[in-house]
């Protein structure tokens, strides 16, 4: 991720009245130079298959849960029908 489109997704979380989080679990273990938001400001992590054990309990530090409504949600992802003829 470059500088710029950071700054813009800094920006956008700031002004965002519920901060989530959409991952899919291929970026669960990756490590960036550039932080956008620090965990324990997100009010939901939505991913697509549950965390490693590791991050686990990197989310569970965060408190993330500790917020009023704050969620961590795993929805495995749908296959698109293609469309009928």
């Amino acid at each position: 991720m470059d500088t710029a489109s950071c700054g813009v997704k800094c920006a956008m979380i700031e002004r965002a009245e519920r901060r989530r989080l959409l991952v899919d679990q291929g970026k669960f273990e990756v490590r960036s130079l550039q932080l956008v938001c620090p965990l324990d400001e997100l009010d939901d992590v939505i991913a697509d298959a549950k965390p490693t054990p590791e991050l686990h309990k990197v989310l569970a530090a965060a408190d993330l849960g500790a917020k009023p409504k704050a969620r961590l949600l795993v929805t495995p992802p749908r296959t698109l029908e293609p469309p009928v003829q």
